[in-house]
């Protein structure tokens, strides 16, 4: 096996954006509770090789390493339900992939980015870091992150002067409901950090109302930002703890 030829073939930008969510989530868990980051790290290598290799074997392993080191063992009710509902979160997301053209800006399809991309990858994190639901608030930040996500995806279509609006409509939304929910908590300069990486979607907006910006283009920074954004707004409530 050849695994240069498999990690050649993934597409750096679907990578950070897979990941984006689970570190914004586990970020977010981390202000509320103690959490084990070795858990992070093994969901994010689970991520990793579910996109880099062409079978699940690798990627099932470190999710389930991922389980058995948050709750001790595999062999009990919840770590099973745990692993069941990953499972079913990866033939989610593996059937309903940007490839097979299902992001478009229909309702139903929005709908089902922002839950791939947003809510189920931040919840999903926050779950397994602390085996507890997260509040409701954090619908804001899973639709913040979601939406980034969900402009980053039809990028590829930026042709379509529809599509061109909906993009910097998403990215509008991300960055309006990650402000709403900073203001929701206890105020905090910290919990605005985020703010620093309004200048660079500022500018992809501006450039995107003179139309400088074509299909796809930049598609890999857009992404690199969207994590970025995410390890700013997760960080904004670690740091306000110290």
């Amino acid at each position: 096996m050849d695994i240069r030829k498999y990690i050649s073939s993934v597409r750096a930008d679907s990578l950070l954006l897979s990941v984006s969510g689970l570190l914004l989530g586990s970020m977010m868990a981390a202000a509320d509770y103690h959490i084990n980051w070795w858990v992070v790290v093994l969901m994010a290598l689970s991520v990793t090789a579910l996109q880099v290799c062409t079978v699940m074997l690798p990627g099932i392993l470190l999710a389930i390493g991922a389980v058995w080191l948050t709750y001790g063992t595999v062999f009990k009710m919840e770590a099973l339900l745990t692993l069941l509902m990953a499972y079913f979160v990866y033939k989610l997301v593996y059937n309903h992939s940007p490839e097979k053209g299902l992001f478009r800006n229909g309702i139903v399809v929005t709908l089902s980015s922002l839950l791939i991309y947003g809510l189920i990858p931040v919840y999903g994190a926050y779950f397994v870091c602390t085996h507890s639901f997260a509040r409701s608030i954090l619908l804001l930040p899973s639709l913040s992150v979601g939406a980034l996500c969900l402009a980053a995806v039809n990028s590829d279509y930026l042709e379509d002067g529809r599509t061109r609006f909906f993009h910097i409509l998403w990215i509008m939304v991300g960055f309006a409901s990650m402000t709403v929910y900073a203001c929701m908590r206890i105020f905090d300069i910290w919990h605005f950090l985020f703010l620093l990486m309004l200048p660079v979607f500022a500018y992809r907006i501006i450039s995107l109302s003179k139309r400088k910006e074509t299909a796809g283009s930049d598609k890999l920074r857009l992404a690199v930002s969207i994590v970025l954004f995410a390890l700013m707004s997760g960080a904004g409530f670690l740091v306000y703890l110290f």
